[in-house]
């Protein structure tokens, strides 16, 4: 009891100035506190944010050096991604410009994509055939001896007739002629729906095999090219060979003796690098799809647009692809002469002084398949199929050229050797100013 009085009485005789003097003290240590700490965390922050801003990218695609595909990886990126950047701060401050000087234009800059559809031209068409008899007729409206498909296929005893998923056999026997057979053709087992209209056909020149390509859509594939081969040798009873299916929408095709040319495009949607069937076209055959090796696909020095244009060559006779090449960032544009196939290139811009410039890639084809051969390159654009021309060894080929330059368009022709590559002769620019070529 006692020592609890001492202790009252010695708080008691504490002055008050040293109380208060410890609690000025206790304040200015607690805002020294808080002082270092936001100086901490602000150092943190930006920290933090020079981290985020200034550490340099990497490559997202560098996972994939080792992948076969490489070449066309880095070539899809490299049209995916418009511009490198070094770091986010020169991303950031490139938008930030660019934001600054659309608003001084008064609205936001605008560039067409190169990924736009480009027109397609339909090819004429007309009858052909030979099935127990002479060869009766021809579609080789371009060159002769390389035909082209149609609806009706004939021979000197029988019409072959194609009518959606139908073939329909009628005999030729005068006031005596009669529908001999029908049949009803096997569909793909992954076509969803075939695009309307699209059908054509060939006959084979001994008049046993009739070729049929129906373009379809594959709700998780897209657009594929089905080639159903029907054997024809017994007019009255037709029946299914087998089938090869080609990645891509269907542009057009060529039979040239027993190879059937066939014509793709194949557009990249959406790449998963790590699933090569999404960026590459394949091959169906027997049930089994495979991707086009790496040493088949040709990829241009400009590659300007996420598009492959494929050539396949087919055995009509034994339902075998002889072989398959796909030409990155080409257009729809395909010439077939008597031993070549001529693919063209998207044009691409060279400056106000030169204009459009067009790469043309020549393909040899024969009874072994493919063999790329040469790319020249032509000023202008080539408008079809039908600017295009082989005779005795000489391309021909005619281009409006000038687009986009101070000159004004005009027209030019262009003669090369495809053998050589030399440009052997040309008259540039002998259209009116302004004209361009609208038809050869």
């Amino acid at each position: 009891m006692k020592k609890n009085e001492d202790l009252l009485n010695g708080f008691g005789n504490i002055d008050d100035s040293y109380i208060e003097e410890a609690r000025i003290k206790r304040r200015e240590h607690s805002f020294s506190v808080k002082i270092a700490s936001l100086v901490a965390c602000i150092a943190v922050f930006f920290s933090a944010l020079t981290v985020y801003l200034f550490i340099p990218y990497g490559n997202p695609i560098d996972r994939y050096s080792d992948s076969e595909y490489y070449g066309v990886i880095s070539s899809i990126a490299s049209l995916t991604q418009t511009k490198s950047y070094k770091n986010r701060f020169e991303r950031l401050s490139n938008n930030i410009l660019n934001a600054l000087g659309a608003v001084g234009k008064g609205g936001a800059a605008f560039a067409p994509s190169v990924d736009a559809d480009m027109e397609f031209m339909p090819e004429a068409s007309a009858p052909d055939g030979s099935v127990g008899g002479e060869y009766v007729e021809t579609t080789d409206n371009q060159v002769e001896g390389v035909i082209e498909a149609d609806l009706f296929k004939r021979t000197s005893t029988h019409i072959f007739y194609l009518n959606g998923r139908t073939l329909y056999t009628y005999s030729i026997e005068k006031e005596s002629s009669r529908l001999k057979s029908r049949l009803d053709i096997a569909m793909p087992s992954d076509l969803s729906y075939i695009l309307g209209g699209t059908a054509e056909m060939y006959l084979s020149l001994d008049g046993k095999t009739v070729s049929v390509i129906y373009p379809y859509i594959n709700n998780s594939k897209g657009y594929s090219t089905a080639i159903i081969s029907i054997d024809v040798s017994d007019p009255e009873s037709p029946s299914t060979k087998g089938t090869v299916v080609y990645s891509g929408s269907y542009l057009s095709s060529r039979l040239d003796g027993e190879t059937l040319l066939v014509f793709t495009s194949f557009t990249v949607n959406k790449a998963e690098y790590d699933k090569p069937e999404t960026f590459v076209p394949g091959v169906t055959e027997d049930g089994k799809t495979e991707c086009i090796s790496p040493d088949k696909i040709v990829i241009p020095e400009r590659p300007c647009a996420k598009r492959y244009t494929v050539v396949s060559a087919l055995d009509v006779g034994t339902m075998q692809n002889l072989s398959s090449l796909a030409l990155f960032s080409y257009a729809e544009t395909v010439y077939v002469s008597k031993s070549s196939i001529y693919a063209v290139g998207v044009p691409y811009f060279s400056g106000a002084e030169a204009g459009n410039y067009t790469d043309i890639t020549r393909i040899d084809y024969g009874k072994e398949g493919l063999e790329k051969k040469d790319t020249y390159t032509v000023p202008g654009t080539v408008l079809n199929q039908y600017s295009l021309d082989e005779r005795e060894g000489v391309l021909r080929a005619v281009t409006t050229v000038g687009e986009g330059t101070w000159q004004g368009s005009s027209a030019s022709l262009f003669c090369i050797d495809k053998e050589s590559g030399e440009m052997l002769g040309k008259v540039e620019r002998f259209a009116p100013e302004g004209e361009e070529v609208t038809s050869v």
